[in-house]
């Protein structure tokens, strides 16, 4: 997977939550990969946005509630592509806003970036 994302950019922002994790994203990060693990206000999302291409949200199973960050992409005009988790299925169906990966995997993540 890495070699296919070589020539995009990417930022990896919000809390990772596990500290193994965040060792592992430390250690593989590229120069193409900006890496913010904390909350980002809402200024410096809109400003993340505004120069964004997509906006990837992958929520795991156990995520439970809205996003903030999906309906800010909204507000920017932010196609977005999320998990398969309902409450954020149905607005990007709803909205016609983007695409709901298959899966939770890295791969379907992936095959749905590249819809």
């Amino acid at each position: 997977m890495t070699e296919t994302l070589k020539d995009w950019n990417f930022t990896i922002a919000g809390p990772c939550g596990d500290e193994s994790l965040d060792l592992e994203f430390r250690s593989a990060l590229s120069d193409n990969v900006n890496y913010e693990p904390r909350f980002l206000s809402d200024d410096e999302m809109s400003k993340m946005l505004k120069g964004a291409t997509a906006c990837v949200l992958p929520y795991t199973k156990e995520f439970g509630a809205q996003s903030g960050v999906l309906h800010l992409a909204i507000g920017h005009a932010v196609p977005v592509v999320v998990t398969p988790i309902r409450a954020l299925a149905d607005v990007v169906s709803e909205f016609n806003c983007g695409v709901v990966a298959e899966g939770f995997d890295s791969t379907d993540l992936l095959f749905a970036i590249r819809r």
